[in-house]
């Protein structure tokens, strides 16, 4: 598995790694393809200050979910 944030580069490279392994008639089915369907978003917290704070984990995780996805749960009062 290849990553990175540049699709053209990444597509590149994992052509040039397919062509190499492909001279290795031990490897079969060498197939490099690029899968858009799992977006990471990936949140780097300072625990420590979220915790000096009174920021809990959950609340973080809560926040970023409703941010990207923009789905909420709302009860009536």
């Amino acid at each position: 598995m290849i990553r990175g944030p540049d699709l053209g580069k990444l597509a590149e490279l994992s052509k040039q790694v397919a062509d190499r392994m492909a001279r290795y008639p031990e490897l079969v089915d060498v197939n490099p393809s690029l899968n858009l369907n799992t977006p990471e978003l990936q949140v780097k917290l300072d625990r420590q200050r979220a915790a000096d704070i009174g920021v809990r984990m959950t609340d973080v995780s809560d926040a970023v979910r409703l941010f990207y996805s923009g789905e909420d749960e709302i009860t009536p009062l």
